[in-house]
């Protein structure tokens, strides 16, 4: 594959991400859209163009996401208001069983901050008032504030993980 025919690849990749994320509404369903995230993450420099687009929070849908995606930083897997029962043991839905890729890791450790994670779910709360997902998109965004030394801890464990393998080896 040539450059350009790499580059449009990578193109389609970034839109269809983008789109599922569009078309994300409710909390009661597998979160897909994380999978194909961390799959990009790994195989892929896409991202920060990614992270960029889908904290724009320009759709309902890609508020939803937000707020799946900071409730998994906010709470312990068994007191998440949006994980289901039945999926504990399926292992924290935000790691990579392969780990992700050193420039999408870097670009990671940079942005996803415990204040912009408070900031990005305070606006995409804001999004979804009035939304089918607005009253637990509020209580979300009010447990965020106070889980500053939550989301420190769990932030650093992310990261952790996703610069190790499957077999817990660092990567790189």
């Amino acid at each position: 594959m040539n450059a350009s025919q790499r580059q449009q690849v990578r193109q389609f990749l970034l839109d269809t991400a983008l789109q599922r994320m569009d078309n994300e509404r409710g909390f009661n369903n597998v979160l897909c859209w994380l999978a194909v995230f961390n799959t990009l993450g790994g195989a892929a420099p896409l991202i920060h163009s990614l992270w960029s687009r889908w904290w724009a929070l320009d759709t309902p849908g890609k508020a939803v996401c937000a707020i799946q995606y900071a409730a998994h930083l906010i709470y312990p897997i068994e007191a998440n208001p949006l994980w289901s029962q039945e999926w504990i043991g399926w292992g924290h839905p935000l790691g990579h069983k392969d780990g992700w890729s050193s420039d999408n890791r870097a670009f990671l450790r940079q942005m996803l901050t415990p204040e912009m994670i408070v900031a990005g779910v305070q606006a995409a709360a804001e999004i979804l008032r009035g939304e089918p997902e607005g009253a637990m998109a509020a209580r979300i965004a009010q447990d965020a504030y106070e889980a500053m030394d939550i989301l420190t801890i769990q932030i650093e464990d992310l990261l952790r993980d996703l610069s190790c393998d499957e077999s817990g080896h660092a990567l790189e």
